[in-house]
């Protein structure tokens, strides 16, 4: 299980003949008069590679807010189900509103990452990648 693609947008979608992702106004930088700041509605689209050895398979999936120290600020959870194994290698694609609640606050300028985490063994965490938001204050 790989992470082949994780980016904030402005918009994320699929189209409606094809099924093909379409993204809208990549960024990874969030400018703000003020702080604490939030971000704007928007869309953070995820695509999971698996192996064919991995088709079918559930696993729990989360997505985290780290802050600079290490701190998680928030966390969202959901089932993660690979493609079908006589697929062979596939990618899911996944897209989800942010904000996703209202502790997707940022109290101070940083870099703050955006997790993709699995748990393929019970109690036994992988972070397969994920972004970096750049949160800076207008000078």
């Amino acid at each position: 299980m790989r992470l082949a693609l994780c980016r904030l947008c402005t918009h994320a979608d699929r189209l409606a003949d094809t099924g093909n992702p379409v993204l809208y106004g990549l960024f990874n930088r969030l400018v703000a008069s003020r702080f604490p700041t939030a971000l704007d509605r928007c869309s953070i689209a995820v695509e999971i590679e698996t192996d064919p050895t991995e088709g079918g398979i559930e696993v729990p999936m989360a997505l985290r807010l780290i802050d600079e120290d290490g701190r998680m600020l928030t966390e969202w959870r959901a089932m993660f189900l690979a493609g079908p194994a006589w697929a062979g290698t596939s990618r899911t694609f996944l897209h989800l509103t942010l904000p996703w609640d209202d502790k997707m606050v940022f109290e101070r300028p940083g870099a703050y990452r955006i997790d993709v985490v699995t748990e393929l063994e019970p109690g036994e965490e992988t972070v397969l990648g994920g972004e970096v938001l750049f949160v800076v204050g207008l000078n």
